[in-house]
């Protein structure tokens, strides 16, 4: 395979590399003592669960994945996520422009502020945390890398 589909045999590699590393981050964090003992794992990272995602379908071990599902979803997300669907908020900027990232974050600052009053405090805490990172962000530089990526959905 390497000499007669170079371009195959480099993503297979790729994928079983990350695969496993998934899965071993995966099991770090369901056999660790801390999250027994309800220390919360947070990752923005939609990528992450979507590999989770894939190789629920595809290791034997789906208990230990569906039980670090329950504690990540049910645990912090729930209420949050599926409740209200509400996410961590980050919008797209495509352009490469900072000034059209800071008018999306105009827009995106006036609807957080709209939702406030009506949301449960654990949601409004997190809007409050979203809003000082719309307002905070490009002054430390954050936005920089923000625009360079096309794919920033957070």
């Amino acid at each position: 395979m390497i000499v007669k589909d170079p371009e195959q045999f480099k993503k297979l590699v790729y994928k079983s590399q990350v695969d496993a590393i998934i899965m071993d981050y995966i099991q770090l964090i369901y056999y660790s003592k801390l999250t027994k003992k309800f220390m919360h794992f947070w990752d923005y990272g939609n990528h992450f669960y979507q590999k989770v995602e894939e190789l629920m379908l595809i290791f034997d071990q789906k208990m230990i994945i569906n039980q670090f599902f329950i504690l990540v979803i049910f645990r912090i997300f729930w209420q949050i996520f599926s409740n209200l669907g509400f996410r961590p908020f980050r919008q797209i900027c495509n352009s490469g422009q900072l000034e059209v990232l800071k008018y999306i974050d105009k827009i995106a600052e006036q609807v957080l502020i709209d939702l406030i009053p009506k949301s449960p405090k654990i949601i409004a805490d997190q809007v409050n945390d979203n809003l000082e990172w719309i307002r905070k962000g490009c002054r430390k530089q954050i936005c920089n890398w923000i625009i360079s990526r096309n794919d920033i959905i957070i």
